[in-house]
């Protein structure tokens, strides 16, 4: 995996709400759908890092690596022993980012210390008054093939950008030192990336034949765009 050959951008998507329509724009390109895939860590000291990837994506086929961050500090801190609120840990980070770039749903990975991490972002954003789908995720099968499948595609074909922020964080030297044949080298970042790559939607926007001038098939609305899930 090349890091050069992950193309940068500067901008920021803004939300905008016109004829009781809202759309997401990056610049001059519509995003289509966005998520996030969070690596769960504890973030301490020495250990691996707690990764949080946020990736767009538009009609044209390009992803946009927005955020590669980490989350530090204990998953939540409460302001009592009741436990009755939550006022700071790494959930109430991941809110912060749902509320600046309008985030949609997260992808929680639950293996090991990732387990119960759902259920206390739930609350989180709850307790902030923000909708955000929240999807507990099992990783499965090899992580090294996971990164290749969910990375390796985008970026020998060029349609993989990222932030500057992101470019200039920990996530280029962590890219350029991976190897795919060793197992346990730092990943966290590579592996959220991946995740959230690996999790874009299908979309139905077309026929996939032109209909004759006879045939009368206006399924779609004027201006949709669905998304659909799959089951494998």
């Amino acid at each position: 995996l090349d890091p050069s050959a992950i193309k940068a951008y500067d901008l920021h998507p803004v939300v905008s709400t016109a004829n009781k329509t809202t759309r997401m724009m990056l610049g001059k390109v519509q995003i289509l759908s966005a998520r996030a895939y969070w690596d769960c860590a504890t973030g301490k000291l020495g250990g691996d890092d707690s990764a949080f990837s946020l990736m767009l994506d538009d009609s044209y086929g390009n992803y946009y690596w927005h955020v590669c961050t980490a989350l530090t500090g204990e998953y939540a801190e409460f302001a009592d022993t009741r436990n009755t609120k939550i006022i700071s840990g790494q959930v109430m980070q991941a809110c912060e980012l749902v509320k600046r770039f309008n985030i949609p749903s997260i992808i929680v990975e639950t293996n090991g210390v990732g387990s119960f991490v759902p259920k206390l972002l739930r609350r989180a954003l709850a307790q902030e008054g923000l909708r955000c789908g929240v999807i507990g995720q099992a990783a499965t099968g090899n992580k090294n093939e996971r990164i290749l499948s969910g990375l390796e595609p985008l970026i020998k074909s060029g349609v993989l950008w990222a932030h500057v922020d992101v470019l200039n964080g920990s996530l280029w030297d962590e890219m350029k030192d991976w190897k795919p044949d060793v197992r346990n080298q730092p990943d966290g970042y590579l592996d959220s990336g991946a995740g959230a790559a690996l999790a874009a939607p299908v979309r139905i926007g077309q026929m996939v034949r032109n209909p004759t001038s006879t045939t009368d098939e206006h399924w779609q609305p004027n201006s949709g765009v669905f998304e659909v899930t799959l089951e494998e």
